[in-house]
């Protein structure tokens, strides 16, 4: 009776072993969001276009979104997606219209999209029951597309658009912190496109 009773108590220290962390469940989502050098860079350009009415430019975070399966403690491999937009509105532009014979006015604007789709095997180097860290790679391809509003037929609307090569590589630094059985939150670091830092939550099961 002793052994079984013991058998039983140590069954119940694995279970509650596992789920907080020692031994990771097969399949973890991440839900979050990012910011990128792209963001930044055209964020830093419209920064010096003088304050007009005129003229407005918004951008999302990069939204990111991924499913990574442990394939050991050690090791996961996963599929990721990353979206960000930029969008340029202006008032009042003129351009030519009747022929060429008179001025029009419109308001208008420009969306610019980044999609990326990736592959990314993490290595997981902790040995805690609740702190997960990790590095490894992402693997993408990104898509560029671009959509206007603007009337005027002469204008180049750059609806297939390229930046670069649509191939990228990343690679990233980051850590999950479990504050519960199924939820956890995270960051990282990277280098290379499409962000260089994120933050996000995580539900596991």
């Amino acid at each position: 009776k002793r052994t079984l009773e013991r058998y039983r108590e140590s069954e119940k220290a694995q279970t509650v072993f596992a789920q907080k962390g020692g031994d990771p469940p097969p399949s973890v989502i991440t839900a979050g969001a990012g910011w990128s050098l792209v963001g930044a860079l055209f964020s830093g350009l419209t920064s010096g276009i003088p304050d007009s009415s005129d003229f407005n430019y918004h951008q999302t975070p990069v939204i990111i979104g991924s499913f990574d399966y442990y394939v050991s403690p050690k090791f996961s491999i996963g599929a990721a997606y990353s979206f960000q937009s930029f969008t340029t509105e202006y008032t009042n532009y003129p351009f030519s219209c009747a022929g060429g014979t008179a001025t029009c006015y419109a308001t208008w604007k420009n969306v610019l999209k980044r999609q990326n789709f990736a592959i990314r095997p993490l290595f997981h180097f902790g040995s805690g029951d609740e702190m997960d860290p990790y590095f490894g790679l992402r693997l993408g391809y990104t898509q560029w597309s671009s959509t206007t509003t603007n009337p005027d037929p002469t204008y180049d609307s750059f609806e297939s658009i390229s930046i670069g090569s649509p191939i990228k590589v990343q690679v990233l630094f980051g850590a999950r912190y479990w504050v519960a059985d199924f939820l956890g939150i995270n960051a990282e670091v990277a280098i290379g496109s499409p962000y260089f830092a994120m933050m996000g939550a995580n539900f596991r099961f």
